[in-house]
């Protein structure tokens, strides 16, 4: 259980944590909700992208998005991201207690539509997302779905992103390159990848060595995924149409 107050947020609980920060469930002292409060000590170039992640999000206002309300910076270097509250869980942590089963097609298929829906609003705008995969796709209590966490999201400009990014299952091969240009297709694989994920209970590519770059590029790039209906026989024979190529 969290404790402590920052700013005007009073911490109640840790909703999740990784290598850029701790969010936490809070109340806003002063507009009396709950909300879902990002905390991340930053400094130079890093506080900057950390703003222009703000930045991004500002602009983001989608049903399928979760929405930023607020940043701060605290006098000691900590960037306050008050996001929008999603009571739920998030898609991983459904994939991970369904331990292989695949999801019913019905829902897999709502929730990439919905992904999708997100997606062209912000490619709209020139923004790519870049990290598209189960643990930064929110399912609400209510049955919402939610895109979270454009962290590694950054504006399209000329076209694409250099530097590659993103989590390696997800990844299209052409993002494992130094000089990646990543663009609005690197977001559109990671959600096939997703929804094979989703209707055949395994991903399509699978390594020994699960933190090897070099691993998941050649297995992207040189393997060929099982037709998803061999994974899962219920499926309808147009899956394999639609998701292998």
């Amino acid at each position: 259980m969290a404790a402590g107050k920052i700013g005007k947020y009073e911490r109640l609980d840790v909703l999740g944590s990784g290598t850029s920060g701790v969010v936490y469930l809070a109340w806003d002292t002063l507009l009396r909700r709950q909300v879902a409060l990002k905390e991340i000590r930053a400094d130079g170039a890093e506080m900057e992208r950390l703003l222009e992640e703000a930045r991004v999000l500002d602009r983001l206002q989608h049903p399928h998005i979760v929405r930023i309300h607020s940043v701060d910076v605290t006098a000691d270097g900590i960037v306050l991201l008050d996001m929008e509250l999603i009571k739920g869980r998030n898609l991983a942590s459904v994939l991970k207690e369904r331990a292989g089963t695949p999801l019913d097609a019905g829902e897999a298929t709502r929730i990439a539509l919905a992904v999708l829906d997100a997606l062209a609003y912000a490619h709209e705008r020139r923004i790519v997302h870049r990290d598209i995969k189960p643990a930064n796709i929110l399912i609400g209590d209510d049955g919402a779905i939610k895109l979270s966490d454009f962290g590694l999201a950054e504006a399209l400009g000329t076209g694409s992103v250099a530097g590659g990014g993103g989590t390696y299952p997800y990844m299209a091969p052409e993002d494992f390159s130094e000089d990646a240009a990543s663009d609005r297709r690197s977001d559109l694989w990671a959600v096939g990848v997703l929804l094979y994920e989703m209707l055949t209970g395994r991903r399509p590519f699978t390594v020994t060595r699960q933190r090897d770059p070099f691993a998941w590029k050649r297995a992207v790039e040189q393997d060929n995924p099982p037709m998803p209906t061999d994974a899962n026989p219920a499926l309808a024979p147009a899956w394999n149409t639609l998701l292998i190529q």
